[in-house]
């Protein structure tokens, strides 16, 4: 498949400040604390670097097997990311998760990268 025609969809845990992307292929996603990552990237460009294959750094590969233990409540996705766009699929619990989405600076500062 294709980096443009892979479907990237962020998950919130219903418990804490765990974020997860996953590509739909598989079990595996890639879990953040959403309170450190909204100050460095985006969703757009996390999800752009996922689509070619790359995993982000700071971002934690985890079993979302039925039977893991992953010890998360997820959530229905709040958003995807297909052919380079964002598509909300249901409203972000947070700002941070409102700003990661949107890829909006927080409280008007720059991202560090």
């Amino acid at each position: 498949m294709e980096a443009m025609e892979r479907v990237i969809e962020l998950y919130e845990d219903r418990n804490s400040a765990w974020r997860v992307l996953t590509d739909q292929e598989g079990t595996t996603g890639y879990r953040f604390n959403i309170v450190e990552r909204a100050r460095r990237s985006s969703f757009p460009a996390d999800a752009s670097l996922l689509a070619i294959g790359k995993i982000p750094i700071g971002l934690e590969p985890v079993d979302l097997s039925p039977e893991s233990p992953h010890g998360m409540e997820l959530c229905e996705p709040c958003a995807l990311w297909l052919h380079g766009e964002v598509e909300r699929t249901s409203q972000a619990l947070g700002v941070l998760t409102e700003a990661y989405i949107t890829d909006e600076p927080l409280y008007g500062k720059p991202r560090n990268e």
